[in-house]
């Protein structure tokens, strides 16, 4: 076989690997986005969860029996609880685990002086608080791992 013709061959080979091998690494390309997205996206939502828990209007509001907290932020901590859970796979032990932290920490800002005196509130918030974050950063860790290796 002369060379040129060796040379088309070996091209013909090369593009045909290629029509195979390219669409297995960009499915794993779009994955490996599609994974960040979710990560970076779970991170900001429990961030502003616990930014907003922090934040005196809501975190005291029912405290007081006459006080409430402003609509938007009431309705904004509700909808950060629903979109947290709904980001977490609840076949997973960490995922379950910080769904249901989130869901106490939402339960104790519910919670009346009657129910809890102030000391232990604080407390309990802050334990929820630090626990929340430790959860989230396993959760995101190991996320982040499953996508650095999914891309190599």
């Amino acid at each position: 076989m002369d060379t040129p013709s060796l040379i088309s061959v070996l091209s013909l080979m090369v593009a045909l690997a290629a029509l195979f091998v390219a669409p297995y690494f960009s499915h794993r390309q779009t994955v490996a986005q599609m994974r960040q997205v979710w990560i970076n996206d779970l991170r900001d939502r429990v961030a502003e969860l616990l930014s907003l828990a922090c934040t005196p209007e809501v975190a005291l509001a029912f405290r007081e029996i006459d006080t409430e907290p402003p609509p938007e932020d009431y309705t904004r901590l509700m909808m950060l609880e629903s979109k947290i859970e709904l980001l977490l796979n609840p076949e997973q032990e960490l995922h379950r685990q910080l769904i249901a932290l989130v869901h106490a920490l939402v339960g104790l800002i519910h919670t009346t002086r009657r129910q809890i005196a102030e000391k232990k509130f604080i407390d309990r918030k802050a334990e929820l608080e630090l626990d929340i974050t430790a959860v989230t950063q396993k959760i995101i860790r190991k996320e982040w791992t499953r996508t650095k290796q999914f891309i190599r």
